[in-house]
């Protein structure tokens, strides 16, 4: 269930309310939720393969959605909903997986998953490493963490993706942006987080004037994870990737965009 101490899926207008079982689940590997029923409408964030969805409206081709993991709303390909919900029973905890259509490494792969996409996997055993996938395929079962069995470093995820392209609005190994990098991130250790840098500088932790390895450092509209007391692991646009950089020479980025206030503080979860 989403973390939402200020009840912001009520009170702020990216997001909806809607709680309960999904209407739908999402079948791509991935697509970005759009603005409007338009390819060319703004990217307002990324919807990842099993995970549920409310649909609000139906359109000839696209359909409007809520997002049950963080309840913002938007419009994607009718095509891309499966009806029903099948409760996901792990989820990939590595940055990309293959899907294969047997239990063999030799196998062409069917689509390539990424990290924090749902699947339900069949309760019999692993067969060559490999377990069946509820609706079909196989994935490696060690690129996968049992939901309920999580981590306990949200930083050794964000690590993974270090040198992960930067694209805005995206939620995949593939493109990434800086609330992206910190939600999937927490989400492998069972912390289901707000999609935005402002709605996690509101809800998350308790401000610390040091920070440590692991802390989340805030700025107006960016965040990132401290690595140490000097450095931060950050999706960023200045490199286009993931990267580690000094915090002060962040606090210059954001000074220089013209912020009167380019620092918010540390959080520590």
């Amino acid at each position: 269930m989403l973390f939402d101490p200020h009840n912001a899926k009520s009170n702020d207008n990216r997001l909806m309310k809607k709680d309960g079982r999904p209407s739908h689940q999402f079948a791509f590997p991935s697509f970005a939720l759009k603005q409007e029923p338009d390819l060319t409408s703004p990217t307002l964030t990324e919807v990842l393969f099993g995970e549920g969805l409310y649909m609000i409206t139906e359109g000839v081709q696209w359909v409007e959605v809520c997002s049950m993991v963080d309840g913002y709303k938007g419009w994607i390909p009718k095509e891309a909903l499966a009806e029903g919900w099948l409760q996901p029973t792990h989820m990939v905890s590595t940055p990309l997986t293959h899907i294969y259509p047997k239990p063999d490494m030799k196998m062409s792969a069917v689509t390539t998953l990424s990290i924090g996409s749902l699947l339900t996997l069949s309760k019999a055993p692993a067969t060559n490493g490999y377990r069946a996938i509820d609706g079909g395929g196989y994935v490696f079962e060690k690129h996968t963490r049992q939901i309920g069995a999580w981590g306990d470093d949200p930083l050794v995820t964000a690590e993974k993706l270090l040198y992960a392209p930067y694209l805005w609005g995206g939620r995949t190994a593939n493109g990434i942006d800086c609330s992206a990098l910190v939600q999937l991130s927490l989400a492998q250790i069972g912390l289901e987080c707000h999609r935005d840098s402002d709605l996690q500088w509101q809800s998350l932790g308790e401000t610390v004037d040091t920070p440590q390895r692991g802390d989340l450092a805030f700025f107006p509209g960016h965040v990132g994870f401290m690595v140490d007391d000097k450095s931060i692991l950050h999706a960023n646009a200045t490199n286009m990737a993931v990267t580690i950089d000094p915090l002060d020479q962040v606090i210059n980025w954001v000074r220089s965009e013209g912020k009167s206030e380019p620092f918010l503080g540390f959080k520590r979860l």
